[in-house]
Order: C-alpha cells, then structure tokens, then sequence
C-alpha cells in the first residue's frame, strides 16, 4: 500500500532516478542473499542464528553506503553518541529540501510500536519532518526517510521493501511507498498514493523489458 502527502511524492520522484531505488532493492537482496551464505557457510547452526541479523545488517549498510555514493550524494556512516556503533545516513538535497535516508531491517513495515528503539531516529525525524500529514509543505528543514525491508526466515531474497517517511514523534507516517513501484515510476505515469494497481505495475513491468 501507497500512501502520503502529494507533495512528498514528488519531492521523490522529481529529486531521485527511479534507477537509484533499483539498485537500493538490488542492493538489499545481495547483502541478505550473501549474508545467509556467509552464515550458513561458516557458522553452526545455532550461531548463524544470533550472527546473521548483525552480520546483514553490516552488508546493507555498506551496500546502501556505496550506493548512494556512485549517485553522487552525501553517503556516511555516523556513531552515535556514545560512538560505539554507527549508521549509514543519505543525505540529499534538493530545491532547498533535505531528504534523509536510513535503513532498517523489520518484521512488519508499517506497525512502528514494533520497531527498535534508536534515539537518532527519532532525532533524525524530529529535525527534519513537518507535522502530522500536511499536504502543503512551506517549512521544516526536509523529510526523513526509513528504508524498511524484512524477509522470512530461511528465505534467499527479502520480501519486502518500503520507503516509510515517520512523522516526528516515529509513531505515525507521513508517506510510504513501496520501493518497486518508486522504481518502476516514469515521468508519463501518475504515482498511485493509496493502493498500488496490480495492473498498472503489471503493465509498467512490460514496457521496461
């Protein structure tokens, strides 16, 4: 499901190549796929366990890192504030707006109560987003972004990924979009904000082979 403020969207898809959300997606599945490798390959399977949630979560965010550099933007790993661990963040800015992306790995995309706590989140968030779902935006410094996606267990490919926009207390959204159909978007076609078409995916999958 697709929802969110007009103007967000196209803050989106006017800022970013429908390219870049390919190879977020593309990104996503090879550091899962590797890491389930990895583990399985080295580790009992007790250990692989416990390992492999930290050991993916250290390839996506390499890939996403290296990715949002070969697309010119601000790619960096941040500590947090006692600096003993850190986070990728891509920063992006256009037309006077900052967008600000972070990953995180989910077992449900839109149930945020279920989410891990992290204080620069909810900073990240109470920085850069607006209030509760304005559809004209005229303030506020950006928008910040969640790159959420989750996969079942055993399973060699993530399931899903989303692009969640929180509101600034990280317990509403403000926008959330499903990173297949931000990739798939073109300039000739209206992005759906509600509930994505089957069909219209379906037929915007023909035109791109």
């Amino acid at each position: 499901m697709n929802f969110g403020s007009e103007t967000l969207l196209n803050t989106i898809t006017g800022s970013i190549s429908r390219d870049f959300f390919k190879d977020v997606i593309t990104g996503l599945n090879g550091a899962h796929r590797k890491a389930v490798t990895d583990c399985e390959a080295n580790f009992s399977q007790e250990v692989a366990k416990d390992c492999f949630p930290i050991y993916r979560r250290a390839m996506v965010e390499d890939a996403i890192k290296g990715i949002g550099r070969n697309y010119g933007f601000n790619a960096r790993s941040v500590p947090n504030k006692s600096k003993s661990s850190s986070h990728v963040e891509i920063e992006i800015e256009s037309e006077g707006k900052r967008l600000i992306f972070t990953t995180l790995a989910v077992y449900n995309c839109y149930d945020m109560s279920k989410f891990r706590k992290a204080n620069f989140r909810k900073t990240l968030a109470e920085e850069a987003q607006l209030s509760f779902f304005k559809d004209i935006i005229d303030d506020g410094d950006g928008y910040y972004g969640l790159i959420l996606y989750g996969a079942k267990p055993q399973s060699k490919d993530i399931n899903f990924a989303y692009l969640g926009f929180p509101t600034a207390n990280c317990k509403e959204w403000y926008g959330h979009y499903n990173l297949n159909d931000l990739a798939l978007q073109k300039d000739d076609v209206e992005m759906i904000k509600d509930v994505a078409n089957p069909m219209l995916k379906k037929n915007l999958v023909k035109k791109e082979q």
